[in-house]
């Protein structure tokens, strides 16, 4: 049977929306009722603000605030920028947004490894606090319960522009665009690196000999679908700089095609010129069907076998290369550990030997647009998997758009509504394309 979205798709809300506060508020007060909430006296009240909310919501000066206000008298959920709150939070609105649908599910390292991250992406003033948390441990779980509720049902900001804008990633889409490949470069705490690595050779090691995704093609070891196996993988998959990107590239309601650990050693000749577009028939289409990322988990240096592209190929050709075609074209793709290369999926690209002593260990993900089948599978994936995350992960395994979810009974009414308010009257992206 078919996996459903953990929360139904009419649920999802936009960070400091109406809706948002609403559904807050009736959490609150729901939870309040229950015999097993007493306060006793506690009382408790936070602010936060985000500043460079999205033009849409309609705030004065782009500017969403959100008060929480609980006693012995009930609760509140303002708008409302209440003086003498016992805390104070403060971020930009869509850098917080990671932190705000992540999903603790009983365990804070989540929470306390999305702080870690968000500080080393946007600097350790990202996210100011001023004030204590609450001293009483039925308020703590209250907030932490409210969290996680509200984590598992906050969409991304649509505006995609803005979203972009305000991410700092507005020279790497020009650069996507006209040379078909990008550089994120302190995308990830060299901390985080290493816990991906370790999961990737733990990964490798449990399926070598298995004959599964890769395994037995005279690589080291190769590992597949990912997503399945532990929450770091969950986590990679919806890094906010990549997903944005990606939104450029393949389309709102992307999809996470595969999700592949690759660990090679000296001398392994591994690729030959090439595009990701399996099984796609020329005349190619002058836009992008997938686009993916390799995650530098050490240095990409000349001797390390980094991934190698042909800048602009995906303009000057846009078609599938005789294999090898133009080797001579290559250059590598260079990069400090901690950084991730995104590539559209008709660029043609390569990598080259690793003459190093080690092995190199990467982790490649590829999204591709909402009507293209994926790699990976995820039909009958295990809900516990997407209830400890928000929507963005449903959307990438494609468990709420309309393909493959008509029935004897009807088609699938809801995630029809759902796809035409949020992801189809688009025009295909035409910057830098072929034309």
């Amino acid at each position: 049977m078919s996996t459903k979205p953990p929360v139904p798709l009419i649920d999802r809300v936009e960070l400091a929306s109406q809706p948002w506060r609403a559904e807050a508020q009736g959490f609150l007060e729901r939870r309040l009722r229950q015999p097993d909430v007493q306060l006793y006296g506690a009382r408790y009240s936070i602010c936060r603000v985000l500043e460079n909310a999205p033009p849409h919501l309609g705030l004065a000066g782009n500017r969403a605030t959100l008060t929480i206000s609980i006693d012995g008298n009930g609760v509140r959920v303002s708008e409302e920028e209440t003086p003498g709150v016992d805390r104070t939070e403060s971020a930009d609105y869509n850098q917080a947004l990671a932190v705000v649908t992540t999903v603790s599910a009983g365990e804070p390292s989540n929470l306390e490894r999305a702080h870690r991250e968000l500080a080393y992406r946007h600097g350790a003033g990202s996210w100011r606090v001023a004030g204590d948390p609450p001293s009483s441990p039925v308020i703590r779980e209250l907030l932490s319960d409210l969290h996680d509720h509200m984590a598992r049902r906050t969409v991304t900001n649509p505006d995609l522009d803005h979203r972009i804008r305000h991410l700092g990633l507005e020279a790497n889409r020009a650069q996507l665009d006209e040379q078909g490949y990008t550089i994120l470069r302190n995308a990830v705490s060299h901390e985080y690196a290493d816990e991906v690595c370790a999961a990737l050779n733990k990964a490798v090691d449990e399926t070598r000999g298995v004959g599964a995704h890769g395994v037995g093609t005279g690589r080291d070891g190769a590992v597949g679908n990912l997503l399945v196996r532990g929450r770091v993988f969950e986590e990679t998959a919806q890094h906010p700089w990549v997903l944005a990107l990606q939104d450029h590239v393949v389309g709102k309601g992307c999809l996470l095609s595969i999700t592949t650990g690759i660990r090679k050693g000296p001398g392994d000749n591994t690729h030959v010129v090439h595009i990701d577009y399996p099984l796609i028939e020329e005349p190619l289409p002058h836009y992008s069907l997938n686009c993916t990322s390799i995650w530098a988990l050490e240095d990409f240096d000349e001797i390390s076998g980094p991934t190698a592209v042909i800048p602009a190929s995906h303009r000057r050709y846009n078609r599938t290369p005789v294999p090898n075609e133009n080797a001579h074209e290559l250059i590598p793709v260079l990069m400090p550990k901690g950084s991730i290369a995104l590539w559209r999926g008709n660029l043609w690209h390569s990598a080259l030997v690793r003459t190093k002593p080690g092995r190199r260990v990467t982790l490649h993900q590829s999204y591709s647009r909402i009507y293209v089948r994926t790699l990976d599978w995820y039909r009958d994936i295990d809900p516990r998997i997407l209830e400890r995350n928000g929507p963005a992960l449903t959307t990438l395994c494609g468990l709420d758009d309309v393909f493959e979810k008509s029935t004897d009974a009807g088609p699938y009414a809801e995630g029809i509504t759902y796809a035409r308010r949020n992801y189809v009257l688009q025009h295909v992206p035409t910057r830098g394309a072929k034309k």
